[in-house]
């Protein structure tokens, strides 16, 4: 039967009045609902001409949206089955396609109403575990309103029970087979479907797709969309085309604004896990819509939210002292109208009239307040307090660490001369200067002063407090860092113990001590007992925060060094991006934290032998690092550089490196520290190497001493152990040490090759 023989037909209670045009599945026509008196779409498959898998797809196309009612996506009115024919009837959408839409150049205004517009159906579609798989400029329809409309769910799929759709992990296994559709684009390869120019990767290399491979097919319309031109070069040969697909390649973005082609990248990077979903780019297209108000408003809601901080904390604290102290409730008022002029002041920078237009940073306004503090609230020392510690917390989280420091200490100081000495308050001061020492690697002073926040809290909260719980577990990742690993232990397990008893208002509170507990199975190669964990930290801060808080950030990369250092890179990498992504997005690209998630990636491709991949993340890892006050970090991302050009052969590079990162680990760390015999270690390989082995052995010498005092080591300085070992001519005592090491699993790459060498066998 043609196409044009069923016009004037009617089915049911539609009559068909037009054809709309003919594709490879079917035709669609123009129906009228003489019921309802409108005109409708009507998609039609014949019967007997298309296999089991093309009935699939229609049958699919319905289902899918059935379940998806958004004003910008087509609506499912009926599905009508014939002996002939089938139908899908849908919303008749005047307008035309996106293609037609770019090529009229549109404003800059409807540009970017198109874009959000189309991640907010991909919001919808994703949060029901949808994926469109085919979206493509020729699927998106723009009404004469500039509303979009998407169109063709036939390739969808979604994770839902009874058979629904099939699975999403469902892989390709067929052989490609390239064919033209009438676009040009390659439609169906093999059993990989969609269209070539608009897939992701992992679609184009047959793998298992998720969410973010529509993030990527988004990305190359949006590069369409604001540039006029195709994200791919045109006129390649399909199996060019294939390859391309397959690698993530496309064309750069040129000319556009910065925070746009971020975006842009972001979304078209090869790799899935660090692209944004469509939650985040619906928000991030927002701020880049309102940009020149953002700073201004951000500053205000922080403004607003610490006003509101301290109005609470105000509150609280003034109806205690009325209640016991009637007589000075003047002063009080006084206090609170000393706090708002203090804001005031504060925030009149960012008002046009006072800044004369010029843009005005977060920074800037903290800077701003730490010095006005310094000279106000001299008559109400407990406010001023609090006050200095809030500043000192956000100055802490920017990582500045040395400001934080010091308005720490005057809040500490502060209440320790206005309340008694185990005050609750005074513990809570402990507590955050001990955290900002630790960050800044004073770790003995840090250790001191959170034993003291805890013995206050024990004593004057009980041996169940939360607020206990939460110092026993800062003091616990104290004592991991200075190598009292049994001891640390036993802290996380009862900050653990606490919170069952007594819960924490935030679930983040127990996802925390589960990921710390996590990190010191990890570390001391108990992985078996490491990933459940951290799994659970995941999947608690996910609740509790969201997608992009910091914290998960940092439990997601220690879920990927359980990987890395079992030897399974594949599965550490994604969760290494992704711990990326959300510190830089969050941070910024200059915090420490996210130089810590670099270091990290930049071993996983040391151990992979991608050592070009490895040196940029570690080089940029140590710019930040540079600037920060947390030197064993620094000294760390130089050991690990410099292990980059040893196994690079490039000894004479390595050489300044290892000196350096011994000079800052022995003065930080101390002389007869592990993470000390590491460097000495290092450098003797790098001396044997160049035939100076009477300058090798005394540091050998020395680092085996460490190593042979008594301690628990953890994984990482045990196989530093077993080289160290190697290198002395030690061969049967580093065999056994590696073949215990080894029997936990631990399977980092330097490690396996020094196995080999041991003549060892390294496959589990």
């Amino acid at each position: 039967m043609n196409e044009g023989d069923l016009l004037g037909q009617r089915v049911g209670h539609f009559r068909i009045v037009d054809l709309l045009g003919a594709g490879g599945m079917g035709a669609v026509y123009v129906g009228f609902d003489e019921q309802l008196q409108r005109k409708v779409a009507m998609k039609a498959l014949q019967q007997g001409r298309f296999d089991d898998e093309s009935k699939a797809r229609f049958l699919r196309e319905a289902r899918v949206l059935s379940q998806l009612k958004h004003p910008h996506i087509c609506q499912i009115y009926e599905l009508l089955a014939g002996p002939d024919q089938d139908f899908l009837v849908l919303e008749l959408i005047d307008g035309r396609n996106l293609t037609e839409a770019i090529a009229a150049r549109p404003d800059p205004a409807l540009k970017m109403r198109i874009a959000r517009q189309l991640a907010e159906v991909l919001v919808v579609t994703h949060a029901k575990g949808i994926i469109h798989r085919d979206l493509k400029p020729a699927n998106v329809m723009v009404t004469p309103e500039g509303d979009v409309k998407v169109l063709d769910f036939g390739l969808a799929r979604g994770a839902t029970v009874a058979n629904e759709f099939v699975t999403m992990t469902e892989m390709a296994g067929a052989p490609i087979v390239p064919a033209e559709s009438s676009d040009g684009a390659v439609t169906r390869l093999g059993v990989i479907m969609g269209t070539l120019s608009h897939m992701s990767p992992e679609q184009a290399r047959g793998e298992p797709v998720s969410a973010a491979s529509d993030m990527f097919t988004y990305g190359l319309i949006l590069q369409e969309l604001f540039t006029r031109k195709s994200a791919h070069v045109p006129g390649l040969a399909p199996d060019i085309q294939l390859a391309r697909a397959q690698a993530g390649a496309s064309v750069p973005v040129a000319d556009l604004d910065a925070d746009l082609s971020a975006l842009i990248n972001r979304l078209k990077n090869p790799a899935a896990a660090v692209r944004p979903t469509a939650l985040d780019t619906v928000e991030w297209l927002n701020r880049i819509e309102a940009k020149p108000q953002v700073r201004r408003r951000r500053m205000l809601a922080y403004g607003a939210a610490a006003l509101l901080a301290l109005v609470a904390v105000g509150m609280s604290y003034q109806t205690w002292r009325i209640s016991v102290e009637a007589q000075r409730a003047n002063r009080e008022t006084q206090s609170a109208k000393e706090v708002s002029e203090f804001l005031v002041k504060v925030f009149e920078v960012s008002d046009p009239g006072q800044s004369r237009g010029e843009t005005v940073t977060a920074r800037e306004l903290l800077d701003r307040a730490a010095r006005d503090i310094q000279g106000r609230l001299t008559d109400q020392p407990l406010v001023k307090a609090r006050l200095e510690l809030t500043l000192a917390q956000v100055y802490e989280s920017l990582g500045l660490y040395e400001p934080a420091r010091a308005l720490a200490e005057s809040s500490v100081e502060l209440r320790r001369k206005n309340l008694p000495a185990i005050d609750p308050a005074v513990a809570e001061g402990l507590r955050h200067l001990g955290n900002i020492l630790f960050v800044s690697g004073q770790l003995d002073s840090a250790a001191a002063l959170l034993r003291s926040a805890a013995a206050m809290q024990e004593q004057t909260l009980g041996p169940e407090s939360p607020a206990l719980a939460a110092t026993l577990n800062d003091e616990a990742v104290v004592y991991r860092n200075l190598g009292k690993i049994a001891e640390a232990e036993a802290m996380y397990l009862r900050a653990r113990k606490i919170y069952g008893i007594a819960p924490p208002s935030n679930e983040a509170d127990i996802a925390e001590v589960d990921g710390d507990l996590a990190y010191l199975y990890y570390l001391n190669a108990r992985y078996s007992e490491a990933e459940p964990l951290l799994r659970r930290a995941v999947a608690g801060f996910e609740k509790a925060l969201g997608p992009n808080d910091p914290r998960l950030a940092v439990v997601l990369s220690q879920l990927g060094g359980v990987f890395r250092d079992q030897g399974k890179p594949a599965l550490a990498e994604p969760l290494f991006f992704r711990s990326i992504g959300i510190q830089e997005r969050v941070l910024g690209p200059n915090h420490p934290y996210l130089a810590l998630r670099l270091d990290g990636l930049g071993r996983i491709y040391t151990d992979e032998g991608k050592y070009a991949e490895a040196e940029t993340q570690l080089k940029h890892a140590i710019v930040i690092l540079e600037k920060g006050a947390n030197q064993a970090w620094l000294a760390q991302s130089l050991l690990n550089l410099a292990l980059v050009y040893r196994d690079e052969g490039k000894n004479v590079q390595a050489q300044p490196l290892a000196l350096r990162a011994r000079a800052i680990i022995e003065k930080v760390r101390g002389p007869e520290s592990v993470d000390a015999a590491a460097t000495l270690v290092l450098l003797a390989e790098l001396y044997q190497r160049q035939g100076r082995s009477d300058q090798a052995g005394p540091l050998l010498t020395r680092a085996l001493a460490i190593y042979e005092k008594p301690a628990s080591l953890e994984a990482y300085p045990r196989s530093v152990q077993v080289k160290a070992l190697d290198l002395a001519g030690r061969t049967e005592e580093a065999r056994t040490k590696a073949e215990a090491l080894r029997a936990l699993g631990f399977g980092r790459g330097d490690f396996l090759q020094l196995c080999k060498k041991l003549g060892m066998k390294t496959v589990s």
